[in-house]
C-alpha cells in the first residue's frame, strides 16, 4: 500500500492553495506527509503541474495526469492508480488538519482488503469520508468507468460498492474549505 495525499484541488471556496496553509509549523501537505512516514514507506503528494514547482524536492508527488483532469478528487486518486498499478492507495486530504496519527493507525487496522475500500463515516453529518481511506486496487476499473461516465463523485461511486465504514463522531473528519473554518481551527491549534 503506497500514501496519497491529496492536494491538486482548485480550492475555489478556501480562495488559496489548501496545501499550502500552515496549521501549526509545516504546511499541511507537508504534515501530512510526515504523519504518514511511521505507516507507509512510500507517500505521495498528488498535485496538479502548477502546484509540482512548489513542492520541496525532498517530497515525492505525482501530477495529475491531463488526461483525468477537471474532476476533482477524482484525477489525483485516478493518477495516483494510473502511475502505479499494482497497490492500494491510502488516501488523505489536504482539507483535513485536524487528523491524527492514531486516527490513521486506527484506519489501517480496520482495513478490509476483500471490499472496494475502507472509509470513514461521519456520524454527525450522516455521510462517508471518501478523502479519508484505503481503496483497494479493485475499484479502479469502476472509477475509470465513472470517470468516463463524466461521474466524477467518489463518495458516490463508494455509495454504490461494498466498502467497510469505520463510524465516527470526532472533530478531525471536519473538512476545512473556507477562510472562515480555518481561521476557526488556526485559533486552537496555535
Amino acid at each position: 500500500m503506497k500514501a496519497l495525499i491529496l492536494a491538486g484541488g482548485e480550492s475555489s471556496r478556501m480562495k488559496t492553495d489548501k496545501s499550502k496553509i500552515i496549521y501549526r509549523e509545516k504546511e499541511i501537505r507537508y504534515e501530512l506527509y510526515e504523519i504518514l512516514k511511521p505507516l507507509v514507506e512510500d507517500i505521495y503528494i498528488s498535485c496538479n503541474l502548477e502546484q509540482s514547482s512548489t513542492i520541496n524536492q525532498s517530497y515525492k508527488y505525482i501530477i495529475d495526469n491531463p488526461n483525468f483532469s477537471n474532476c476533482g478528487p477524482m484525477t489525483g486518486l485516478i493518477s495516483a492508480f494510473d502511475t502505479y498499478k499494482d497497490c492500494s492507495w491510502l488516501v488523505i486530504a489536504c482539507d483535513y488538519p485536524l487528523l491524527s496519527l492514531e486516527n490513521i493507525t486506527y484506519l489501517i487496522s480496520q482495513r478490509k482488503k476483500d471490499l472496494y475500500a475502507t472509509i470513514y463515516f461521519n456520524n454527525k453529518a450522516q455521510v462517508i469520508e471518501p478523502l479519508i481511506g484505503i481503496f483497494e486496487q479493485k475499484i479502479i476499473p469502476l472509477m475509470l468507468n465513472s470517470f468516463e461516465e463524466n461521474q466524477h463523485s467518489i463518495r458516490r461511486i463508494l455509495e454504490k460498492l461494498p466498502i467497510h465504514k469505520i463510524n465516527s463522531d470526532d472533530v478531525f473528519l471536519q473538512s476545512i474549505d473556507t477562510p472562515e473554518l480555518m481561521n476557526q481551527i488556526k485559533s486552537k491549534l496555535q
